[in-house]
């Protein structure tokens, strides 16, 4: 039967490329598109470190590596019945066997040290292992589709549990909505990695044996990510918690009400959807309508952060629902930053030094957030940071028809994103009450 072992390295090491890319500032941009823009003052023009607002502790990391082991261990005596007689179709051995062997190999590197585990790394092995356990219990008929469903559904609804305990008492809003924000973040994911396929395999029952296995294998491995995601939401709410002095007060109340506050007023100016394309109609330069047809970006995400702080508030996620209404909010000023740009700096492809310009200015906003509000600052300050870098990926001369355009759309990121990062402050103000 077919084994694939995969390279943890081999892919550690292409994301950490990726990521020092994505990073290294205006140094980034191709000689060509900056011009006179010298290689000393891009090397000034880093993006400053956005972290999350928690690391894993070492129970956190055990925690998981059990979570692993203890699939892999109900798989492996499936996987070698199948090596030894009841063959697996050859598509799905290789698949099957990336959430078992590879996953027992991953998890005996760091035998004589357990929490020194990569925790990263780990996560990503919780879907091939989930899926592998459940093909080989549907493949023997020790389970099928239903059974496999109630298991993810059971997940779920300790979703609802997890949430009840998360804190609802606060010293500092910034540090609550940074903390438990990142607690209700995973709680979510944990909601979506059994709702998003809630329906779609509720229709039409399979009939092949390979099928229902397959079928078995998705609930199970829906059922693995929400219970890794739900143990992820509760260490980050008990380390909140632990921390927590006699003298916090109750939070949850009044971030609520300026959540509410907060989108109503975005919901009320929010732009229509198909308004980027009738701006970019007017125009018949075509890096001018480029431009306009890329804030349909900014524009979307304003729609997607308020639906998302619609959605935690029916859940009972407090800091990721004003954390969700503050994006949204953010959003929409960069949204009409970019909007107010001088169409005449676009036409015929924006100047290099214009370029560099709207980047500086991102920066030092990115800077000024992760100094001044902390956890909370570096974490909000991450979109900005990540916008600019995928602006500069347009700078390719292989994603765009001209280098006029793709100007034009790498200068529509770099408005977003100064735009949302000026926002920041008097939005995060307006949070908690000040």
């Amino acid at each position: 039967m077919p084994s694939t072992r995969f390279s943890r390295r081999r892919l550690l090491a292409g994301i950490g490329a990726a990521s020092a890319a994505a990073v290294a500032g205006c140094a980034s941009l191709p000689a060509g598109p900056t011009d006179g823009v010298t290689s000393v003052r891009r090397a000034h023009l880093s993006m400053p470190a956005t972290p999350r607002p928690n690391d894993p502790t070492d129970a956190q990391v055990l925690a998981l590596r059990a979570h692993l082991d203890g699939l892999v261990t109900a798989a492996e005596p499936l996987y070698a019945r199948a090596d030894h007689g009841d063959a697996l179709p050859e598509d799905v051995g290789v698949q099957v066997g990336a959430g078992v062997p590879s996953v027992r190999e991953f998890l005996a590197e760091s035998a004589d040290a357990p929490a020194s585990m990569d925790y990263g790394f780990a996560r990503s092995r919780v879907s091939y292992a989930g899926f592998a356990l459940g093909y080989l219990r549907g493949w023997f008929g020790l389970d099928d589709p239903a059974g496999g469903r109630e298991r993810a559904r059971d997940a779920r609804a300790s979703l609802a549990d997890a949430g009840a305990e998360t804190p609802r008492r606060a010293e500092k809003t910034r540090d609550y909505l940074a903390q438990v924000g990142w607690a209700e973040r995973a709680l979510r994911f944990g909601w979506l990695a059994v709702d998003q396929y809630d329906g779609e395999t509720d229709r039409d029952p399979p009939a092949s044996r390979a099928d229902r296995a397959a079928r078995v294998g998705t609930h199970y491995r829906q059922a693995a990510k929400a219970r890794m995601h739900t143990t992820a939401g509760r260490h980050y709410a008990r380390e909140y918690r632990r921390g927590l002095s006699d003298g916090a007060t109750p939070v949850v109340g009044a971030l609520d009400e300026r959540r509410d506050a907060l989108l109503s007023r975005v919901e009320s100016g929010a732009p229509p959807r198909g308004r980027p394309r009738a701006l970019a109609d007017r125009y018949d330069d075509p890096a001018v309508a480029a431009y306009y047809r890329r804030l349909d970006n900014p524009r979307g995400s304003v729609a997607e952060q308020a639906h998302l702080a619609r959605t935690a508030a029916e859940h009972g996620w407090h800091a990721l629902g004003a954390v969700a209404a503050l994006r949204a909010a953010a959003n929409l000023a960069g949204y009409e930053h970019a909007v107010a740009a001088d169409a005449s700096a676009v036409r015929d492809g924006v100047a290099p030094a214009a370029l560099f310009e709207a980047k500086r200015r991102v920066v030092r906003r990115v800077g000024a957030l992760a100094d001044r509000d902390g956890a909370l600052g570096a974490w909000l300050a991450g979109e900005p940071a990540r916008l600019v870098a995928a602006g500069e990926g347009y700078l390719d001369a292989d994603v765009m028809d001209s280098r006029a355009s793709a100007r034009a759309v790498c200068f529509a990121f770099f408005r977003h994103a100064a735009g949302y990062a000026a926002a920041l402050p008097a939005l995060l103000e307006r949070v908690e009450g000040a």
